[in-house]
């Protein structure tokens, strides 16, 4: 194990809107709160149920923080939405102390397995040579389409290496699939089958970014355009030579993509979720 606390300062953020979700994220995360340094809600939404929820964990944790300047930002409003994904390229330069490891997670993810904080610190440090590195992450199609390859996602579906292939993000009753293998192998305790050494997206293909690590001092002087996920997953990578890379021996669980989502939320997949986590 490195102890890295007295070189970097860890910082988790989350791009935090939905109360549903973060309810069970926020405690995994608080786990590891003596090994975060700082644990920082970028608020992305103007419902004032979910705005009450995220001002009260603030009052009661003192490591975490709040960024709010997407609460007004102008281009929400010509969206009409409370909670607008497309926003976040607007956080990047809230990323980029030099002194500072961040770890980012979609406000939906579900599960991070213990010790995850930890794992995804000590793996950056070691491999110096990768701009990002992401977790191996469920209900992700890239990591779907290893998960397959791997024998661990044992469905009919066929999921391609494409990170917009449509069983990978767009098909609902495969999605119910995906999590139901998963909570399957967690209560089997056969989770391992999911996990691999590493996996470098050394084509600079493109990857949903559900949680990436980074180091701030990596980011300095570049920009990200309005389509954030490409440029992290490509162009940015691409500029500086420095591909990505999966972790594969650490997991995480994303609830859904907007284009499944409306089929998940008629399904008993987050109550699964929930009563798993309860015990």
């Amino acid at each position: 194990m490195i102890t890295i606390q007295q070189e970097f300062k860890i910082v988790v953020t989350i791009g935090a809107g939905r109360k549903e979700y973060m309810e069970l994220l926020l405690p995994q995360i608080l786990r590891e709160y003596d090994y975060i340094d700082e644990i920082r809600f970028c608020i992305n939404t103007t419902d004032e149920k979910n705005l009450e929820w995220l001002y009260a964990q603030a009052e009661k944790y003192d490591k975490i923080t709040l960024d709010e300047r997407l609460i007004g930002h102008p281009e929400r409003e010509l969206e009409g939405k409370t909670y607008n994904p497309l926003l976040l390229h607007k956080f990047w330069d809230g990323f980029k102390d030099p002194n500072t490891i961040y770890i980012r997670l979609d406000d939906d993810v579900l599960y991070i397995e213990e010790g995850f904080i930890e794992k995804m610190v000590n793996f950056r440090i070691k491999n110096l040579e990768y701009l990002f590195v992401l977790p191996n992450t469920i209900n992700n199609s890239i990591c779907d389409h290893i998960h397959q390859r791997i024998r661990a996602l044992n469905i009919t579906e066929h999921i391609g290496y494409d990170c917009v292939d449509v069983n990978g993000v767009e098909n609902g009753p495969v999605a119910v699939k995906k999590h139901k293998n998963f909570l399957d192998k967690l209560s089997n305790k056969t989770l391992d089958d999911y996990r691999f050494s590493e996996w470098i997206l050394s084509e600079y293909e493109r990857i949903s970014i559900n949680s990436l690590c980074w180091f701030g001092r990596d980011l300095l002087g570049i920009g990200v355009d309005w389509n954030e996920e490409i440029a992290i997953s490509c162009d940015i990578p691409r500029q500086l030579n420095r591909p990505n890379i999966i972790y594969g021996d650490v997991l995480i669980v994303h609830f859904s993509f907007h284009t499944q989502r409306e089929y998940l939320e008629t399904t008993d997949v987050l109550e699964s979720y929930k009563k798993i986590l309860a015990k």
